[in-house]
């Protein structure tokens, strides 16, 4: 694959190998099967980051750009703003490069030995071997970089950052030891399979990087940090995480009624804490296939018909490795740091869920579906404690009291609307109810979704508390401008929650049309009840900007807003993020072949993704989701000058000879 992105500057270039294989031995008692993989990617990375600064990295910049300005000067060289405090986004894409190269190697073996009839036992080895290397150059003609006045102890001129480069290198493997053991039965009519199994999976993890400013000449690179004035000594970091595994499986079918399903696992993580390193997980499923009693008429209006339940529970061990011990750094000077307090009692955030479902199919399947109501109660959740300072110790993981109820109602449906010999359409569709509330959380109020913007330093508007969905938005209440054209906050501008970003309702529609040797189908989406965020506004669309010479959008030109007016967070830029979308259409054409003696198949299609936007959200894209974590707690809903989805159109030709 050799992709160009719709940004300049970045592409994605990718080059993937496979060799599968097998061999029987033994007369068939034992298999051997092998998978080998490999690939390279190269990226080229435009200047866009979800953590940009004020500024909002390219987006920003281009969004804000003055229209009067130019872009380039009369002699040709780049024009950079007065008072280099914004950038001009051409000198970005000149005087950025940013680029990374991926190699990675699958390796799956495993052997299968029929030791018996039903009786089989499998040994699976796998070995996942990533290594990657990034290298970022700000050349030192960039204006406008005020990434703070050091980075990592490096000194750095804020307007024009002096020149940096940036060498990282990380490598990852993987390795996988899986033994089962599986017996399969029938009694007295009945299916029986049972499967016992170890899993053994380790984890490591090696980085470093080098950081270097100040470059001697504006030609210095990243292949020569020698050229920087100022360098840090090179940063690492490493890390090994191991998780066993001991489960059981039970499936129990009688007489293609009554299907039962039974497993149990034991999970050991060695992030966990030394009194909780180990949990088990239930789960137990049920169906009964109604259709298929004595009971049931064989012809009339049910052609399918289902009731199932379901219980079961997960573990998550999604947080950093070592957490639970506790780790210091030593600085330079000699002094030590301590960055995480130790925890033995920390252990797995937990999911118990439950539900019940029906499966039924009308009218010889022409019209059919499922119906399915869950309830998923997340309990022990993993969470990263800040301490009041000053104190020895920074912060800790720890367990967090309370849970996090999600639960709601989901429909499919599909309907064959019309079925001929030159005709057919195919109508599918699915929608989901959802609920999303934190309970028994006490007092206890957790903040996120920081807030970037000049003058919003230290600013958030998300919080998780008790009787709220999670990612509530937590906010000043805006009722316009007083004469003077100051914002207006009731109550003493307090805060409330006023919002979730957590949608309550979505759905889809998806058409299927057949008409001879022509075919069709367009899939439709949409996400109602839930608010967005707009950082991007906050930070760039306020009357403040016009005397620095940036541009704004209409509304705020026009608007009564004073320029000395602060851009506080608050319910000004919080938007409702409803949609629909034409997420994907395509059509498609198949010749006849039967008269090409070489060609065995040939065939033309045309599709497009993003085709149409129906929402009141100002921004790009109501499906956005830039990544404002705060203290490791993960925010929702937010936006800030992120990179929109791209409108594409794909013609293609498939031929077969």
């Amino acid at each position: 694959d050799n992709i160009e992105g719709t940004v300049k500057n970045s592409s994605l270039s990718r080059l993937t190998a496979k060799l599968n294989g097998s061999q029987n031995l033994f007369n068939d008692k034992v298999r051997i099967d092998l998978s080998l993989t490999g690939s390279n990617v190269k990226n080229n990375y435009a200047p866009i980051s979800d953590n940009a600064g004020f500024q909002g990295s390219l987006v920003g910049a281009a969004i804000q750009a003055n229209p009067t300005y130019p872009i380039k000067n009369a002699d040709n060289k780049t024009f950079f703003y007065p008072g280099g405090d914004f950038r001009n986004p051409a000198a970005m894409l000149d005087y950025i490069d940013d680029s990374d190269n991926i190699n990675r190697y699958l390796t799956n073996v495993s052997g299968t030995w029929n030791v018996t009839k039903g009786l089989a036992y499998k040994i699976t080895f796998g070995l996942d071997n990533s290594k990657s290397v990034r290298e970022t150059f700000l050349d030192s003609r960039l204006q406008g970089y005020t990434g703070g006045a050091n980075y990592r102890g490096i000194p750095i001129d804020q307007v024009t950052g002096n020149g940096r480069g940036i060498l990282q290198n990380n490598k990852l493997q993987t390795t996988l030891v899986e033994n089962t053991l599986t017996y399969n039965a029938d009694v007295a009519g009945n299916a029986l399979t049972a499967l016992v199994g170890l899993s053994y999976q380790d984890f490591k993890n090696y980085s470093f990087y080098n950081v270097a400013a100040n470059a001697v000449t504006p030609n210095t690179s990243v292949n020569n940090l020698a050229g920087f004035k100022k360098q840090v000594p090179v940063f690492g970091d490493s890390s090994r995480n191991e998780l066993q595994s001991y489960f059981t499986r039970l499936n129990y079918n009688v007489k293609d009624r009554y299907l039962i399903t039974a497993t149990l696992r034991s999970d050991g993580s060695s992030k966990f804490g030394a009194n909780n390193k180990y949990a088990y997980f239930p789960a137990l499923a049920a169906k009964w296939k109604i259709m298929n009693e004595r009971f049931m008429p064989k012809s009339g209006l049910f052609s399918d018909l289902s009731l199932r339940l379901n219980y079961g529970q997960t573990g998550n061990q999604e947080y950093p490795g070592g957490a639970a011990l506790q780790l210091s750094q030593r600085q330079l000077n000699g002094d030590i740091n301590i960055l995480n307090d130790a925890n033995p009692d920390i252990k797995w955030e937990t999911t118990t869920q439950y539900g019940a479902g029906i499966d039924f199919s009308l009218f010889n399947g022409r019209f059919g579906g499922t119906v399915d109501y869950f309830n998923k109660n997340t309990s022990d959740l993993l969470f990263l404690q800040d301490f009041a300072q000053p104190t020895a110790n920074s912060r800790r993981w720890t367990n967090l009291a309370g849970n996090v109820i999600n639960k709601g109602v989901e429909f499919g449906l599909n309907l064959q609307a019309i079925e001929s010999d030159k005709f057919n359409w195919e109508v599918l569709y699915n929608m989901t109810f959802l609920k999303n509330n934190v309970e028994n959380f006490g007092n206890t109020t957790v903040i996120t979704g920081d807030i970037n913007g000049q003058g919003l330093s230290g600013a958030y508007v998300q919080t998780i508390r008790n009787g709220y969905p999670l990612a509530s938005f937590n906010l000043p209440t805006f009722e316009g401008y007083d004469a003077n054209g100051l914002a207006i906050y009731p109550n003493d501008a307090a805060f409330s929650v006023v919002g979730s970003a957590l949608p309550t309702f979505n759905a889809g529609l998806t058409n299927n049309f057949t008409m001879g040797k022509w075919n069709a189908n367009f899939f439709i989406n949409a996400s109602t009840g839930f608010y967005i965020y707009n950082n991007t506004a906050n930070a760039l669309f306020t009357k403040g900007s016009l005397k620095n010479a940036r541009n704004v959008t209409q509304d705020v030109a026009n608007s009564t807003e004073d320029a000395l007016n602060a851009p506080e967070v608050s319910t000004r830029f919080l938007e409702k993020g409803d949609f629909v979308r034409l997420a994907n259409a395509s059509l498609g054409y198949t010749f006849d072949t039967k008269n090409l003696s070489r060609v065995k198949n040939l065939r033309l299609s045309l599709s497009g993704q993003n085709l149409l936007l129906i929402t009141n959200y100002s921004g790009l894209d109501p499906e956005v989701n830039t990544n404002k974590a705060l203290n490791s707690v993960p925010s929702r809903g937010i936006d800030y000058t992120s990179y929109p989805s791209a409108r594409t159109f794909t013609f293609g030709v498939s031929a077969g000879f």
